[in-house]
């Protein structure tokens, strides 16, 4: 049996041997070729696709700003109608309330004159 400290830098060395020969090999990596014509005419017309969908983008971004902005507005007005439709109400039922009273005042005039 191997004793424990001779596996653990045993484990060691491995490693290490490992990283150096990753390290070596990215010392011998060399650039990518050139790509082909065919590559480079897939790659542009890629970029230009990109190039219209972000600027497609930028307009639909645009479009919901002023979407929102316009939503905010109705909301707004929405309130305000909402507060003038229950001053209404309120002034209504006021109304409603002293024509009652009108009423019941004029049924008792008619009744003492009568």
């Amino acid at each position: 049996m191997i004793p424990p400290h001779l596996v653990s830098l045993a484990g060691g060395i491995a490693i290490h041997l490992l990283f150096s020969a990753w390290i070596d090999l990215r010392a011998v990596t060399t650039a990518p070729p050139k790509p082909s014509v065919q590559t480079q005419f897939v790659l542009d017309a890629m970029a230009h696709t990109a190039s219209q969908d972000d600027r497609h983008r930028e307009q639909v971004m645009e479009s919901l700003d002023l979407i929102f902005a316009r939503m905010t507005d109705i909301g707004s007005t929405q309130q305000q109608l909402r507060a003038q439709v229950e001053l209404n109400t309120q002034a209504m039922h006021q109304y409603g309330e002293e024509h009652q009273i009108l009423q019941q005042k004029l049924d008792s005039t008619a009744h003492a004159v009568a």
